[in-house]
Order: structure tokens, then sequence, then C-alpha cells
């Protein structure tokens, strides 16, 4: 004998209520975990950042701040960015040849006016 598992259509209702409520928790949990990854990125980034230029004091923290916050700086980090993250070969080759405008003022700057 076959039994009838057919379900009523508010069965089928509530079915649906809980998956789109399941959706919905899912959604804001892959929210928050994206955010807590970037933030543990940045973070990340921050102590590489002053490990690499050898700060130490919350003063040098600041200093370092004033250095990268430049016009040029900006300009040529937002640069790299957007040709790095570009798709095509032809885009990628210009960063890995150094062809990104404003790279040395850039780095001239980020020295604090001293060639590295």
């Amino acid at each position: 004998m076959a039994t009838n598992t057919t379900k009523t259509s508010a069965e089928i209702d509530a079915e649906i209520k809980a998956l789109r409520a399941e959706k919905r928790a899912a959604l804001r949990a892959e929210k928050a975990a994206a955010k807590q990854a970037f933030l543990d990125h940045a973070h990340d980034l921050g102590e590489w950042l002053a490990e690499v230029a050898k700060v130490t004091t919350a003063e040098g923290v600041l200093r370092l701040r004033e250095v990268l916050d430049s016009d040029n700086v900006k300009a040529y980090v937002e640069k790299s960015m957007k040709v790095e993250n570009a798709t095509t070969p032809e885009a990628a080759n210009a960063v890995s040849a150094g062809h990104v405008s404003d790279a040395s003022s850039a780095s001239h700057e980020a020295s604090g006016g001293h060639d590295a």
C-alpha cells in the first residue's frame, strides 16, 4: 500500500515561511562574518604597516598616518588598486612594469621627502 504524503497548502506555506526566515538569518550571518573578516584584515594591515615602518609608539602611528594621508600617496594607492583589480592582462602588466602615474612622487612623499 502506498501512503499519501501530499502536503496541504497551509503546510507548504508554513515551510516557505520557515525557509524565508532561515534565509534571512543566513544572510545576516554572512553579512556579519564578512564585516568581521574586513575588520580583522584591516587591523592586520595596520599592524603590518606599523611593523614595516618600524613604528612602535602611538605618536609614530599618528605621524605615519600624516605621511600616508597626502593626496599623492592616496592617488597612487587608488590607481594601483584599480589596475591591480583589473581583469585584463594589459592592466596587470602596467602595475608590474611600474606604469602607474605619480608613483615616484608618491614614494618620494611617503619617505618624508627623502629618496629611498
